[in-house]
């Protein structure tokens, strides 16, 4: 065999193969993950999905879940990308996990069959002789219903106290009233919170608000509203992870233009004279007149 010493190799931890609770797809989006070097990834979503083969949205997807389990954590945003630290000790202790509840299945599921067998193997008594007391074959007592309200109504309440919650910051933050929370926003909301979390999505809420392009100081008049914000789980990335900017920067024009605009209205607000007493100021044109 030939041995090319320019050829790279990337070790991969065998364990993440026994990780039945994830998909084949997630499992390889994983061991992209692991593959880079210094505990760290960084790479686009678009890449991720070409390299390993797989649409962009599963990349998008398996990212979210593996953020929930803690396989990896945003530490940074670089570039227009965001950058996470890999957990490889939480991955290998969910790997145990994973594959101690499978061996157990596998052990009750024997024990199952082995009493099945030996009931089956039991001989048949034409007298009731396993049962003395007929009245204690039917005496069976109900389990005590669970007191409270139900839980499954709870967590639903709780779900929409949160997206109403959302909501409201958004309108709060951008001043607005008399929106409506449509089926359709309730539905982005839900899914932004599921795969970027309640404390990200505000963040990300409150960083446009104060950001002087999102509020709509730009050519078409456009304001960041909450379809736009609960879009996609990168435009929540990018939000929350960048630095509003207070001021709009101008260009050499703009700049010009409002120079002109500042001396115009200071020569009206403190007029001048000339060397022989009479005041001078400036019209709404910028010309100079005599009072």
């Amino acid at each position: 065999m030939d041995n090319n010493k320019d050829e790279q190799y990337t070790v991969l931890p065998s364990h993440i193969y026994t990780m039945v609770d994830l998909s084949l797809a997630e499992r390889m989006t994983l061991f992209r993950l692991v593959s880079f070097q210094g505990a760290t990834y960084f790479e686009s979503p678009e890449n991720t999905a070409e390299v390993i083969g797989v649409g962009v949205d599963v990349v998008k997807h398996a990212r979210a879940k593996f953020v929930k389990m803690g396989f990896i954590k945003k530490i940074d945003f670089k570039n227009n990308r965001t950058v996470y630290q890999v957990n490889a000790k939480t991955i290998l202790e969910h790997c145990q996990g994973a594959k101690k509840s499978v061996n157990n299945a596998k052990v009750a599921k024997q024990e199952v069959s082995s009493d099945q067998t030996r009931s089956e193997l039991r001989p048949k008594v034409q007298n009731d002789t396993y049962n003395t007391n007929k009245e204690d074959e039917y005496n069976i007592t109900p389990l005590n219903p669970p007191t409270g309200g139900c839980v499954g109504q709870k967590n639903k309440n709780d779900e929409k106290d949160e997206v109403d919650n959302i909501f409201n910051l958004w309108l709060s933050c951008f001043g607005l009233s008399e929106r409506k929370l449509t089926p359709g926003r309730q539905a982005k909301i839900k899914r932004r919170l599921k795969d970027c979390g309640k404390d990200q999505l505000e963040l990300a809420i409150r960083n446009a608000s104060q950001d002087y392009f999102y509020r709509g100081d730009n050519d078409r008049g456009w304001q960041a509203d909450i379809d736009y914000i609960c879009r996609s789980a990168e435009i929540v990335e990018r939000l929350a992870n960048m630095t509003p900017r207070a001021e709009k920067k101008l260009n050499w024009w703009e700049r010009k233009q409002k120079e002109e605009d500042e001396e115009r209205e200071e020569r009206i607000k403190h007029p001048k004279y000339d060397e022989f007493g009479r005041e001078v100021r400036s019209d709404e044109a910028g010309n100079l007149v005599y009072v």
